[in-house]
């Protein structure tokens, strides 16, 4: 984990960003889901709330959640290609995963533990992009896509989409990180 405890998550304030809780949505991690907008470029943003209670449940592993969610933000920036705390402007062609703006600690209780972490991320367009398992369950299986059906071309797609995952999977192997849950459907 060497190298990943040089990658930094860049700190942003509250002012930085608008959130609209009208979007709320709680995931399965307990983080609340919302929507909002970096307040100077006016670029949408997600946002993930994560409380408190969740942030102090303690794994089976020993750790709690916050150190969970750190080596996760780690590995975010790291597949972003921000290496070293090199904050150069990042090359979004170059990104293996969508943006990470940065994350947002507000103070909840007495304890200095008690705080909610808010973590900042591109909003990724739904009407630009589509996950591999809806675009696959949306055209009835794998080989109803219509560029398989139209084409000789299924192997070498297929064959495409497993390197672009295998390498990410490298890159994270690279810094003694594991993947522990590829869902694919």
């Amino acid at each position: 984990m060497g190298a990943l405890s040089a990658v930094s998550i860049p700190m942003i304030e509250n002012s930085q960003f608008d959130v609209d809780y009208n979007t709320m949505e709680t995931l399965p991690s307990g983080a609340q889901r919302y929507e909002g907008v970096m307040a100077k470029q006016r670029r949408r943003v997600e946002v993930l709330c994560y409380p408190n209670d969740y942030l102090n449940f303690v794994s089976t592993d020993g750790k709690v959640y916050k150190r969970h969610l750190q080596l996760e933000l780690q590995v975010h920036r790291f597949l972003m290609g921000a290496h070293y705390e090199d904050e150069e402007e990042l090359d979004p062609d170059q990104m293996d995963i969508f943006p990470n703006v940065g994350k947002f600690e507000k103070k909840i209780g007495l304890a200095a533990s008690d705080k909610e972490i808010y973590v900042v991320n591109e909003l990724i367009d739904k009407d630009e992009w589509i996950n591999l398992a809806e675009f696959v369950d949306k055209n009835g299986g794998i080989l109803n896509i219509p560029l398989f059906y139209h084409t000789d071309a299924p192997l070498f797609i297929i064959r495409h989409w497993a390197k672009m995952i295998l390498k990410i999977i490298q890159r994270v192997h690279d810094v003694s990180a594991v993947l522990r849950c590829l869902n694919l459907g």
